[in-house]
């Protein structure tokens, strides 16, 4: 019988990173099938197979080659005493901040699946580090969020001015971790993250928000 006839597409992809589709697309290739890269600095696909199979590629890549979502977050760092405990008398009925000091607040822009990490304070002496995973079913969106908070710890000879903190090594300094979880955020939810006590007596709160930049 004669041999099927067989067809050929370059596929240039625009957000979708190239090693993860090829191996996607060589899931879907039949014996007389071949998908190569074109090459890194094309960042495109060269496939070829029988012409119903590639159609098939072709609807994976327009499903997976997309743009990413961009997240917005909007984070406040508030102080109250812990001496009104457990959790500060229900954060003051849910955050009227009778009591609460505002330290800083800040907006944060990151990709969905990669990592924000900035610093946040009076003298911007905390880090908040935000990593999101967005998901979306029907016309509820959710952000899951891993969080850390936390204040980088100097050394003696850098605490002491014998060495700057913009001239000292990565061994210098430690990330000393105040809160870390993993949030699940309805997009414009504001939520309470946690509560970490500081010195003496002091609560830190983080708050939170997310929403889909559009």
């Amino acid at each position: 019988p004669p041999a099927p006839a067989l067809r050929t597409e370059l596929i240039k992809l625009k957000y979708a990173d190239l090693e993860t589709m090829t191996t996607l697309l060589r899931g879907y290739q039949s014996a007389l099938g071949r998908v190569m890269p074109a090459g890194r600095a094309e960042k495109a696909i060269v496939v070829t197979d029988t012409p119903e199979i590639v159609e098939k590629m072709l609807s994976l890549v327009r499903d997976f080659d997309v743009k990413p979502a961009e997240i917005q977050y909007t984070v406040q760092l508030v102080q109250d005493s812990l001496k009104a405990d457990p959790v500060i008398r229900e954060l003051r009925s849910i955050l009227k901040y009778k009591s609460f000091a505002f330290l800083d607040g800040t907006i944060i822009r990151v990709i969905d699946g990669e990592t924000a990490q900035v610093k946040i304070g009076p003298k911007g002496e905390y880090e908040v580090l935000l990593r999101p995973k967005y998901t979306r079913d029907g016309t509820a969106e959710t952000i899951q969020t891993v969080i850390r908070l936390g204040k980088r710890e100097w050394s003696a000879a850098v605490t002491a001015g014998v060495v700057k903190k913009e001239d000292a090594p990565p061994s210098a300094s430690r990330f000393s971790e105040l809160i870390s979880t993993i949030l699940l955020l309805k997009a414009g939810e504001k939520t309470v993250v946690g509560v970490s006590k500081t010195d003496g007596d002091r609560g830190l709160i983080l708050i939170i928000d997310g929403k889909i930049v559009k």
